[in-house]
């Protein structure tokens, strides 16, 4: 079967031009220094993320890929950081990011890549003490970089599997480890 999935793909044609996807796994949520101190507990939340993608690939030789990616994707679960009586908690929402790929094919239907780009995600963030609720929300951005595999199983179907992580500011960053399917046209 693996011989069958190689020959049939060109070695300068696999993983080039435009693809869609879906990809779903895990995501994990962190609030870092958020509220300090000893009785300081939860800051990480994990829960299961659905990504959808849309891009290009172009073919530099038999060997290397380069391409541009851009994707759309659920925020999470909610974060939720206590300090004795007081309780910040982050609301992550809807996530967009745009990335370059540069990939390196050791044969024909595997391609190995790295990504970095830009990361944008809605935030709803509030701060509950015993004698206030504050709730803002804010449009955060950060620098998005991973990598992946993909695994050409016919000449316009692959399967792949990545991970992320973006720093949005100083106290949010976000990992995620995704597997889905790419169709290309």
């Amino acid at each position: 079967m693996v011989p069958a999935m190689a020959s049939a793909q060109t070695s300068g044609e696999t993983f080039s031009g435009p693809y869609i996807g879906v990809q779903g796994g895990w995501n994990q949520g962190q609030d870092e220094d958020v509220l300090t101190g000893p009785g300081r507990t939860g800051a990480k939340k994990s829960g299961v993320v659905v990504r959808g993608v849309a891009g290009y690939g172009h073919a530099i030789g038999e060997h290397v890929v380069i391409g541009a990616e851009a994707g759309i994707a659920t925020g999470g679960r909610d974060i939720s950081t206590v300090n004795g009586t007081s309780q910040y908690i982050t609301n992550p929402g809807i996530t967009l990011d745009a990335v370059a790929r540069l990939g390196v094919k050791p044969i024909d239907n595997v391609m190995l890549f790295g990504k970095a780009g830009w990361a944008f995600q809605r935030i709803e963030t509030t701060l509950i003490t015993p004698s206030q609720r504050l709730t803002d929300k804010s449009s955060e951005h950060g620098f998005l970089f991973g990598g992946g595999v993909e695994v050409g199983v016919t000449p316009n179907v692959a399967l792949r599997a990545e991970f992320d992580r973006v720093s949005f500011n100083d106290n949010y960053a976000r990992n995620r480890a995704l597997a889905g399917v790419s169709l290309r046209f």
